[in-house]
């Protein structure tokens, strides 16, 4: 389920509801990945099909449908998944740029300057994070991530 999607429709992704079944190699790279969390598990992309616990809200959905770009077909997510998981530097570009589209769609449904600041924190806070094993700082990820929407 969608919540609030804007003009995303264009490229179909499959929805599951489930765990994926290579979970536990990213949980080997990832402690911090929890599928299972309150409100907000960890989202999981493998070729076009994203795996989620809970619904997606329009932003989260952008920044999904930017990993289902990024793998393109089945043997390029094996690719993906294989660099994403051993190399910081590819791992940190891919997420920058599925934050900035999450952020754009954000700010595209919501004009309050402050919710938007808070939004960002969010993501800067995400981004900068144990999930990412720190790959960047807070400050930075804010600015990137908001340079990314104009």
């Amino acid at each position: 389920m969608i919540i609030g999607t804007p003009k995303l429709e264009m490229f179909k992704a499959k929805i599951k509801h489930i765990k994926p079944w290579f979970f536990f190699i990213i949980k080997y790279y990832f402690p911090y990945a929890d599928f299972n969390r309150q409100n907000r598990g960890t989202v999981v992309v493998f070729n076009q099909t994203i795996y989620t616990k809970d619904p997606l809200s329009a932003p989260l959905y952008a920044h999904e449908i930017i990993h289902c770009e990024q793998q393109k077909n089945f043997w390029g997510a094996i690719k993906w998944w294989k660099q994403y998981l051993k190399d910081p530097k590819f791992r940190y570009e891919q997420e920058l740029e599925s934050y900035q589209m999450q952020y754009k769609v954000y700010c595209g449904m919501e004009n309050d300057k402050e919710k938007r600041n808070r939004y960002l924190v969010f993501l800067a806070g995400i981004l900068s994070g144990p999930l990412y094993k720190y790959c960047i700082s807070f400050s930075q990820a804010e600015m990137k991530i908001k340079k990314g929407n104009g």
